[in-house]
C-alpha cells in the first residue's frame, strides 16, 4: 500500500489550490522536506507557535474485501489534516480558526480525492484534464511524468467514507487536526 500513498502524496503536492495553501510562501520552502508539508506518516515537527497547515497522507487496511473475481482492491487511504490557528508576529494567536483553516484545505481537495462520479469533470468526449484524467477512464495518481504519461496508481474511485472530529493535539498550543478516510478502489 505504500506505493497508493506515495502516488496520493505525488499528485497532492502538485494541485494548483495546494500550493497556494499549503506549499506556497515560507512553509514550504525546507529543502529537507521535498513535498513541503505534507508528510507520510507523521509530522516530524511540531506546529505549535506557527501559522502552519500540514497533512499526513498513509495508507491503512481495506475498506471492503479484495474482489474474488478480478483483480479489483479497496484500500484505505487516510488524510490527517493540521492547522495552527493564526497568530500575529509574536506568535500570539489572534484567531482560532484552526477548523476552518482545516474546512478549506478539505474543500479544496475534495474534488481530487472523492471521485466517485466517474464522469468529472465534464460530458462524454472532453479532453483530459491533468489531475482528473478524462470523463470515465481510468485515473492515475504519482508524479506530473507518472500522470501524463499514465503509469502512475491507477483509481477507479476514489470517496470519502468517514471523517472524525475535531481534535486538539496534544502540546499544540491551539493546533487541531481532523482525519479523513478514503475508499480507494483500484486493480492489479
Amino acid at each position: 500500500m505504500a506505493k497508493l500513498s506515495l502516488a496520493a502524496r505525488n499528485m497532492f503536492v502538485q494541485l494548483p489550490e495546494v500550493k497556494t495553501r499549503i506549499i506556497g510562501g515560507s512553509i514550504g520552502s525546507d529543502p529537507t522536506w521535498n513535498d513541503g508539508w505534507v508528510f507520510d506518516t507523521q509530522i516530524p515537527v511540531i506546529l505549535d507557535d506557527k501559522s502552519a497547515k500540514a497533512v499526513i497522507v498513509f495508507t491503512e487496511g481495506n475498506w471492503q474485501e479484495p474482489n474474488p473475481h478480478n483483480t479489483a482492491k479497496f484500500p484505505l487511504l487516510m488524510m490527517d489534516i493540521w492547522a495552527a490557528p493564526t497568530r500575529d508576529l509574536e506568535n500570539s494567536i489572534v484567531s482560532y480558526d484552526a477548523d476552518d483553516l482545516i474546512e478549506d484545505i478539505l474543500k479544496d481537495v475534495f474534488p481530487y480525492f472523492h471521485t466517485v462520479n466517474k464522469d468529472v469533470p465534464g460530458e462524454q468526449g472532453n479532453s483530459f484534464i491533468p489531475y482528473m484524467g478524462a470523463p470515465g477512464m481510468i485515473r492515475y495518481w504519482g508524479t506530473e511524468q507518472q500522470i501524463a504519461d499514465r503509469s502512475g496508481y491507477p483509481i477507479i474511485g476514489s470517496q470519502l467514507i468517514n471523517m472524525s472530529e475535531f481534535r486538539d493535539v496534544e502540546s499544540g498550543n491551539g493546533v487541531r487536526a481532523r482525519s479523513h478516510m478514503f475508499g480507494i478502489e483500484s486493480f492489479f
